[in-house]
C-alpha cells in the first residue's frame, strides 16, 4: 500500500479554518452510486444518469454519448440481468472494504456486469462529494485502464 493509500483510508486530517477532522465518505455509498449509474444506464434513463455527474463530466459525455455507448454493449452482451462483485478501489487499485470510510479525493467503483450473453466490466468514477466524475465500460478481460 502507498503512503497516500495508508492515509486516505487511515489519516486524520484537521480543517485549519474550523479546527474540526475532515469528514470521510462510505465506501458502501461509492458502490451504491457505481450500481445506480448501471442500472440507469440499463434503463435508458440518461436524465437521472447526468443527475449524478459534476458539471464537467456532462459537458463530456453528452446524452447521445452514454446512449451509443451503451447500445454496444446491448449488440455485444444483451440486457443487464445483474450487477456482481461490485467493489470499490483507489486509483492506484489498492482495494478498498466495503466498511470502510475513505477521505478526499477519487474513488473508483467497479462491478461486473452479467448480462444475458456475457459479461463485462463498469467503473464508475466518484469524488468526495459522490459526484460521478468518470464512467468505464470494458470487456473483462481487457489491459490498462484511464481510472
Amino acid at each position: 500500500m502507498t503512503r497516500q493509500a495508508a492515509f486516505k483510508r487511515f489519516g486524520k486530517p484537521i480543517d485549519p479554518v474550523s479546527g474540526a477532522e475532515i469528514a470521510r465518505r462510505s465506501v458502501a455509498a461509492v458502490i451504491d452510486v457505481t450500481e445506480q449509474v448501471m442500472q440507469l444506464m440499463s434503463q435508458g434513463d440518461y436524465r437521472r444518469v447526468h443527475g449524478l455527474m459534476e458539471p464537467r463530466t456532462r459537458e463530456e459525455l453528452p446524452a447521445s454519448l452514454l446512449s451509443e455507448t451503451w447500445q454496444k454493449v446491448l449488440s455485444e452482451v444483451g440486457t443487464l440481468q445483474a450487477c456482481r462483485n461490485t467493489r470499490a478501489e483507489l486509483p492506484d487499485g489498492t482495494l478498498i472494504e466495503v466498511d470502510e470510510e475513505i477521505l478526499g479525493g477519487v474513488v473508483i467503483g467497479q462491478t461486473i456486469l452479467e448480462c444475458e450473453a456475457g459479461e463485462i466490466v463498469g467503473r464508475v468514477a466518484v469524488n468526495d462529494r459522490l459526484s460521478v466524475v468518470g464512467v468505464l465500460l470494458v470487456p473483462t478481460d481487457h489491459g490498462p485502464l484511464p481510472f
